[in-house]
């Protein structure tokens, strides 16, 4: 025993749909192999630590409730207190490196079994753990299942990173971390277990532990609906019962407009770390807007601006014309002859000042993309270029000065691309129809 007591709570269960695919796994003591926890008992922290477990599964029919649970079953197994010798609890190094192997043997484990029984083929799951043990919790993940660290003086923090398409765009710079909450492609993962394409790479990585610390792991139908900022704002009211935490992150999903099942697991460090926060922090703790409060800004300021619209309209109507005349100047689209290409094709198109605005639509991904460019000059070609999720049209000169066209391509075209412009306050943003 190390003298460190903490709490913990959790729940799995279908919520927004018919059948359940996420597992999960809690133990507050992995040399007992009993695998049960106390839910908001204080539990003090074993020589073999604690460990949380949390797997959203994939595929048809059944297929994915069966390969998260078989993801979770490895996990267990690997677990088992005999496994945990002195040599895999020694140091930081092994205890990465046996997490790192027991995800991968769940991974073999679940492409072993689709390739036995067809109606199980292209099944796969996520997977999050967290192992608490010494003064620190290493957190092991495969997927886009989360772990957060939660304390009252920092806030809330993932301690794991995205493995997605979307997570991708973020990380190059082409996509916003808020425009990234509400991507219609948010739910394309790059890595999991049981994908038969590729080896998993699961990561793993050491935080130390604090006093106050929560520990979150979660599936994406929690972290899917609630944005950070609202998962630390129910979090920041409810650090003192875990039971209490988790009931109101559920309440927060299902009134978010739950989609998907929902896996929470949460532990709480109530004492015995040595690591101290700085005391001057201590006394001044993040202050956080509640979501009430961030909904009376928005609707007040929602209000503000119908009030200013209609004050212009009616108090000062020859302003109030101007600018009318001045937009149907700037926005009336006028024809354009262009070349289609991978039919993608131009909606209408219309300048305001000197830049000109594209409405096109690719009828294949029922996607809609606005493009600026400065105005066109005769005889130009326009390649297409992903910058910051916003197609920026870059012109570049044609050979023959004999006819004008436009020619859109696709961002997976073959041909040198020009020098791109960005745009340091882009006007437009990639949106689903």
């Amino acid at each position: 025993m190390n003298g460190i007591k903490f709490s913990m709570a959790a729940r799995c269960e279908a919520a927004g749909r018919t059948n359940n695919e996420d597992n999960f796994q809690l133990t507050d003591n992995l040399a007992n192999d009993k695998w049960s926890f106390m839910t908001d008992h204080e539990l003090e922290l074993g020589e073999k630590g604690a460990l949380l477990i949390v797997c959203d599964g994939m595929g048809g029919m059944n297929a994915g409730e069966v390969a998260s649970k078989m993801a979770v079953e490895t996990i267990k197994e690997w677990f088992a207190a005999e496994h945990l010798t002195p040599k895999v609890t020694s140091s930081a190094a092994s205890i990465t490196r046996y997490i790192h192997k027991a995800i991968l043997a769940a991974d073999a484990k679940i492409k072993e079994a689709g390739k036995n029984d067809r109606e199980k083929e292209g099944m796969g799951s996520t997977i999050v753990l967290a192992w608490i043990i010494g003064q620190s919790v290493f957190v092991g993940w495969c997927g886009d299942s989360r772990c957060y660290r939660f304390d009252p003086v920092e806030g809330l923090k993932r301690l794991s990173h995205d493995h997605s398409y979307v997570q991708n765009l973020v990380d190059s710079g082409k996509l916003s971390e808020e425009l990234a909450f509400d991507h219609p492609e948010s739910n394309i993962i790059t890595r999991s277990l049981g994908d038969t394409r590729s080896a998993a790479k699961p990561e793993v990585k050491e935080y130390p532990l604090r006093n106050g610390d929560i520990i979150m792991l979660c599936s994406d139908g929690l972290s899917g609906v609630l944005r950070d900022r609202e998962i630390e704002a129910v979090m920041s009211e409810n650090i003192q019962s875990m039971a209490s935490c988790r009931d109101e992150l559920w309440d927060a999903a299902r009134n978010a407009g739950w989609h998907d099942n929902v896996t929470i697991g949460l532990c709480r460090i109530l004492s015995g770390c040595e690591k101290k926060r700085d005391a001057k922090r201590m006394q001044q703790p993040v202050k956080r807007t509640s979501i009430a409060k961030q909904m009376l800004i928005f609707f007040t300021g929602l209000i503000v601006g119908i009030v200013a619209v209609f004050a212009v309209k009616y108090y000062v109507p020859d302003l109030y014309a101007k600018i009318k005349k001045e937009g149907e100047r700037f926005f009336k689209p006028f024809e354009l002859s262009s070349v289609l290409h991978d039919s993608i094709t131009v909606q209408y198109l219309f300048s305001k000042n000197d830049t000109l605005f594209i409405h096109i639509k690719n009828p294949n991904t029922k996607k809609f993309y606005i493009l600026e460019e400065p105005v066109l000059k005769r005889d130009t070609i326009i390649q297409d270029t992903l910058v910051r999720n916003i197609l920026v049209l870059t012109p570049v000169a044609l050979p023959s000065p004999n006819q004008a066209s436009i020619l859109i391509r696709p961002t997976n075209s073959n041909a040198p691309s020009p020098q791109v412009r960005i745009p340091d306050e882009p006007e437009s943003q990639l949106n689903e129809e």
